[in-house]
């Protein structure tokens, strides 16, 4: 058999890294784009459970015929459970290979290794974001709605500097949308009327953050990742990345904490919505105070603009949106496509609650 399908383990990384620079025909490279520090970190940490990820080698050529990998994600459920999901990652296919190869379906192939060799844990769902929609229909994902993207300007200019840069092949057109988009935000928010009626917001730790609390305001009746400390130590603080994460705390005029606020920040003071997350008996309008508190302490932070994803699958999702729109973001469809395959016939896609926490987290 020409091709050989394998779990890489850490100690064959260096060896993934040269099989990518011998396949320069697949999409994406995890070492062009990112760090080896990065690639351990995301899938072989420590202090994190490793990922299954998976090499299909074409022995012939000496090259990659495709990659899949694995991430274990913890979601807490409706019922206050947490369940075991997989995140996908790097699905990667040579075209080359697939012509060689046509009778074999390398994806499907990789996939049901994934599934056999995780099938102990009691995997709830396995779910991604991917513009290759179609091929992953054919393996049993359902494909129901995108992100939206969202931005609020605070120094126009810059930020326009800033978003004609995220695609190359923008022509004079789209130069001139986005010129429009960074004023209709910046505009927008100019005329948001500010209260906040005693309320505070401070930066914290990881370590001074009330788990207990935290994990009270996850969204309910909803699948959600499960942000305790041991998974938001991977995700925000052991990160190695160019992104550096906070955690801002909301306090009401009594000193109770009211909600959490993690947000990233890349150079050019580009700062990212990751996730809020609030007392559930906190009505819409605390809430749009709270939010715009954060949005203060990122303009001292010398902030040029803010970015968000959004979802509108369900309420929670689509009531983050409107009340960012509120206080003067604005979205557009252009976002990335989400996949799911329940392993569970009773978990849609609305019953999943996203952020941009549920993104790689590396750019």
């Amino acid at each position: 058999m020409s091709i050989e399908i394998k779990v890489l383990e850490k100690n064959d990384i260096d060896e993934l890294k040269w099989l990518f620079e011998q396949t320069p025909i697949l999409s994406h490279n995890p070492f062009s784009h990112g760090s080896i520090e990065e690639f351990k970190w995301q899938f072989f940490s420590d202090d994190y459970q490793s990922s299954l990820y998976m090499v299909a080698y074409d022995s012939v050529k000496n090259e990659l015929a495709g990659t899949l990998s694995a991430l274990f994600i913890p979601m807490k459920s409706p019922d206050g459970q947490v369940y075991q999901t997989i995140k996908l990652e790097d699905a990667l296919i040579n075209v080359d290979a697939m012509v060689r190869y046509k009778k074999r379906d390398l994806l499907k192939e990789l996939l049901n290794f994934i599934e056999s060799k995780s099938s102990s844990q009691n995997i709830k769902f396995l779910w991604g974001f991917t513009y290759a929609v179609n091929p992953f229909k054919r393996l049993g994902f359902t494909n129901c709605f995108s992100s939206k993207q969202g931005t609020y300007i605070v120094k126009p200019l810059d930020a326009y500097r800033h978003l004609i840069t995220l695609n190359t092949s923008n022509g004079t057109k789209q130069k001139v949308q986005i010129a429009g988009l960074s004023m209709m935000s910046y505009l927008k928010q100019l005329l948001i009327y500010k209260k906040y009626r005693g309320l505070t917001c401070k930066e914290i730790e990881l370590k001074d953050v009330d788990e207990e609390i935290l994990l009270s305001f996850l969204p309910d009746y909803l699948y959600s990742i499960h942000l305790d400390k041991h998974f938001l130590n991977w995700r925000i603080v052991e990160n190695p990345s160019m992104l550096t994460y906070s955690i801002l705390q909301f306090e009401n005029q009594s000193g109770q904490i009211k909600g959490y606020f993690i947000y990233s920040q890349k150079e050019g003071k580009v700062f990212f919505v990751e996730q809020f997350l609030f007392d559930r008996n906190l009505s819409m309008e605390i809430k749009a105070q709270f939010i715009q508190l954060a949005l203060q302490h990122l303009k001292s932070l010398d902030a040029v603009i803010v970015r968000a994803m959004g979802f509108d699958h369900n309420k929670a999702n689509k009531d983050e949106i409107m009340l960012l729109e509120k206080i003067g973001f604005v979205f557009i469809d252009r976002g990335i496509p989400f996949i799911l395959k329940s392993l569970d016939k009773n978990v849609k896609p609305e019953d999943i609650y996203l952020s941009r926490l549920n993104t790689e987290g590396t750019f």
